[in-house]
This record gives structure tokens, sequence and C-alpha cells, in this order.
């Protein structure tokens, strides 16, 4: 009758008819006189020789682009197997298909479909609930989500009610910012049924679990991940260029030819005035690669640094970077004596300590016959502040994308002890070292101990002055005979000893003394 056909349309029909409308899609003939055994024969030879017969098909008997059809034929070819399932239903004694669509296959000519025109309706039941019902129903729902935490309702909500025309209604909101949300809710909702029907102590417990993704899901997710680790590297091997810079112009202001740094101490300059004038002025020069390098990220959208609180992060290992590696620059000024060869062993030092070093502790890290010496060393690591730098932004980088990848929307707490706190608080900690350091070091190049371990001996006499003038001699003799005690300037016995490569003491000035008398 007319029911049992409404019926297979509404209940059988809904499972072929998408996979005949996805034949037809591609220009395979697969229509309601097709029987299970045409249904597979059809697709099967539509997906031989690579889908070329869908391609062909598909570009003759419908109006899409070849490149078009090349895509739809894939994706159709690629599932063949669950479509064909669907053929299944075709099955003795179903004749075709439109013995289970009659609705979709109308015909006047054929008994087994409705006639043209006929449409389905779902007769509207009585009222399956009453208001007793519905409250019985919101207090054993509350009563489900008792003890639930304030900060957990953000995730879901469910609203009942209930009239003459449905009956009882429930509605599950769900936030979509986490996934798994709705299965959640929605199992509150069906345990609540379940135990309306079987009594208190019934529930059901839910799996929930993310689909598979699709090839080419999966590839851009891989690409997208290398290309954002990629960028690491790339800004490791940027920002290895700036102690290269820094130690150059300490080196250089001590050549002999410039010698500015012996200029401004002979004026009156501290060590620690010298030295932190130069900190401040390079942190000053730092701020703009800092500044530009946070833009671009921002700019460019990078996902691993950018989301789940990764600028934030990125910018305060950035920050600290800057304050370590400008004293630690001035510490390896120190074993240099040409601002050229500082700069370029400078910049090999950096990028050895930098990238390799963060390959070298995470390919370390993989094997586990070197994992505990590799985890023993990270102190040892983490005193090189390009190290801190690529192992800080590796471990932002990797969970920043771990915490996409689990669909997670939230700020992550990438500052943590156990992902890249540890670099951060080894650059700040060791910033304020490696300065006090190199101003220690440098005070003790000037002490006299230095200079007595270099075979320096103050004392050292110069040849002795065989054709001095006679008015040397002279002011000499007055100078020591006290007659010019009361002359504004008066200097006795000065010496000055320069220091030689060869360590031996250069006397350039051996005993001299004169008075100025005023007026």
């Amino acid at each position: 009758g007319m029911s049992s056909k409404c019926w297979k349309e509404t209940h059988v029909c809904i499972a072929i008819l998408p996979v005949i409308e996805l034949a037809r899609s591609v220009g395979i003939d697969v229509g309601c006189a097709t029987d299970g055994a045409g249904c597979r024969a059809a697709i099967s030879n539509a997906c031989s020789d690579g889908a070329d017969t869908c391609v062909q098909a598909c570009v003759s008997k419908t109006s899409l682009a070849r490149s078009l059809c090349q895509s739809q034929c894939f994706e159709f070819c690629l599932n063949r197997r669950e479509i064909e399932q669907a053929c299944f239903i075709l099955q003795p004694p179903v004749a075709n298909v439109a013995s289970v669509c009659p609705v979709a296959c109308a015909s006047k000519d054929n008994p087994d479909t409705c006639k043209p025109g006929t449409v389905c309706e779902v007769p509207i039941e009585g009222p399956v609930a009453d208001p007793a019902a519905v409250l019985s129903f919101e207090t054993l729902l509350f009563a489900e989500g008792a003890g639930t935490s304030r900060s957990d309702t953000r995730y879901g909500a469910l609203r009942t009610s209930w009239n003459e025309t449905m009956g009882m209604s429930a509605s599950v909101f769900i936030n979509t910012s986490a996934p798994h949300s709705a299965p959640a809710y929605l199992n509150l909702l069906t345990s609540a049924l379940h135990r309306m029907g079987s009594g208190p102590g019934s529930s059901i417990s839910v799996t929930s679990h993310p689909m598979p993704r699709s090839r080419s899901e999966t590839l851009t997710k891989v690409v997208g991940a290398v290309v954002d680790l990629t960028s690491t590297f790339v800004i490791i091997i940027a920002f290895s260029w700036i102690p290269a810079a820094i130690v150059a112009y300490i080196v250089r202001e001590r050549e002999a030819h410039h010698n500015s740094k012996h200029q401004q101490l002979i004026s009156g300059v501290s060590l620690f005035a010298y030295w932190t004038a130069n900190l401040l002025w390079d942190i000053c020069l730092y701020v703009l690669p800092l500044g530009l390098s946070i833009l671009f990220l921002w700019l460019f959208n990078i996902d691993a640094f950018v989301k789940n609180g990764a600028l934030w992060a990125s910018f305060v290992t950035f920050a600290g970077y800057g304050l370590a590696i400008a004293p630690f620059s001035y510490m390896l000024s120190f074993l240099f004596a040409k601002h050229t060869t500082a700069q370029v062993l400078s910049l090999v030092i950096n990028f050895l300590t930098g990238l390799l070093l963060m390959l070298t502790s995470y390919i370390l890290n993989l094997i586990d016959s070197t994992k505990a010496a590799n985890q023993s060393l990270m102190w040892i690591y983490r005193l090189f502040p390009g190290f801190c730098l690529g192992h800080g932004l590796f471990e932002i980088c990797t969970n920043s994308l771990a915490a996409s990848q689990m669909g997670l929307d939230l700020d992550v707490d990438l500052l943590a002890w156990d992902v890249a706190g540890k670099d951060v608080v080894s650059l700040f900690l060791s910033a304020p070292c490696y300065f006090l350091a190199a101003v220690l070091f440098d005070y003790l190049l000037h002490s006299p101990l230095a200079a007595a371990g270099k075979h320096l001996d103050p004392s050292g006499q110069a040849p002795a002055a065989t054709d001095e003038d006679d008015d040397v001699v002279a002011e000499a003799a007055r100078i020591a005979s006290g007659t010019a005690d009361g002359d504004v300037v008066r200097l006795v016995g000065l010496r000055k000893v320069y220091r030689t490569p060869e360590g031996k003491p250069k006397v350039a000035v051996q005993g001299l003394s004169f008075g100025l008398p005023l007026g």
C-alpha cells in the first residue's frame, strides 16, 4: 500500500539515493532500473584504469571541466569500497532501485513505484508527554549535572520544553570550541532518558574520538608543521648574526690603530661605566630586530608562533636572548685581537651552539641509550644563549602545534617549566652573570697582577742616556735642589713604561723632571 511505499522511501531509499546522486554527478549510469549487480559493475568499470573511464564519462555527460572531473572521480574512486556497500541493499527480493525508492523513481507505468507528484508525509502523533513528565525529566537532568563546576558549564547546556503539538522535546546547546562537548551533553540527555525507563542506577557510557583525517587534510597539516619548524631554524640562523655585530665593535675599539677604549679610560671613564654604556647601546639596537621579528610573525600569521599564547612566549624568549647575548659577546671579545676574526668566529660559535647543538640534543633525546646523558648535559647547553633561544622556540613551536592538533583554542602555558620555562629563566639569569664576569675580567686585565703575569716590570730601567741636553740636565738639577718647590707645576722623575708583544717592558719616558713657575 501507500504507507509501505512511503516507509521504503523514508527508511531504505535514504541509504541508496545519495550513492545514485553521487554517481550521476560524475556521469556514471546508475538509474532506477539498476539492480545490485549492475550498481557494483557500474562503479567497478568507472574506477578501472585509474578512474580514466569515470573521467571520460564525466566530461562527456556533464558540464564540468576536465580538471574538476578528475578531482571528483579521484575522490569517488578513493571511497569506492564504501560506496559499493550501498549496492548490497539491492539484493533479492529487491529488484532494483525503483523498488526501494518509489517516490524518487515515481512512474505511472510501474506498479512498484508511486505516481508522479506523490509526497510522503510523516503523520503527527499525539502528545508524548505531559507537563508533569517534563518536570520530572528536568529534575532528573538537574540531578545528572549536580556537582558540575561553573567553569565546566561553558561547554554546553540542555533545555527541555513541552507543547500540545510536538509533546516533550529537548535541545542540546554546545560550545563548538570544545570538540567533545556534543557527545558528552548528548550522552547526558540519553542517560537521563534511560534512567527514566530503567530506574536509578542505570547509565550510559560514551566514547568519543575524532574521525580520521583525509589524505589531503593530513598532508596539509604535515606541510604546515614542517614550514613552522623550518621557521624556527631560519630564526636561529638569522639571530646568530647579532652577536657577530656586537663583538666586532668591542674588539675594534681595542685595536692599536683605533684604540678608542684606551682614550676613554685615560679620560676618566671607569670600566664599569664603559661596559654599562655598551650594554645599554646594544640593547637599544636589539629592540629593532626584536620588534620586527614579532611583527612579521604576527603579520604572516605563522600558527606555531601566534596561536595558543605562542606570540607572547616568543616575545619573552626573544627579549631574554637580547639581554643575554650582549654580555656573552663581551666575554667572547677577550679571545680576539682583530675585529674581523672576532666577527667570523663569533658567528660560527653562535651557529654551532644555537642550531647545531639544539639539533644534536634533539637527536640524543630520541635515542633511549643517550637520553639520560642528554638530560644531564642540558644545564651545560643552557650556558649558551643561542641554544636557549633555539630550544625555547622549538618547544614553543611543537607544543603550540600539538595544542592546535587537539583543537585547543585557549592560551596554553608555553612558558611553563617543562616547556620553554627553563630556557627563558636561563637567559634572564645568565645576562647579569655574563655582564659582571666581563667587567670583573676586564678589571683583572688592568690590575698589577695581570701586568706581572705578562712579565711587565714597571721598575725596569732604560739604557742610560749618553747625550742629554744641558738645559734638561740643568732643569733636573733645579728640581732636585728644591729651588722649584714654589712652582705651579712640578714633575719629579716621571716614567712611562709600555707593554710589548714580546713581554719585555718598553721605557718611553725615563726620569723626566721639570717645573713651571707662576707667570
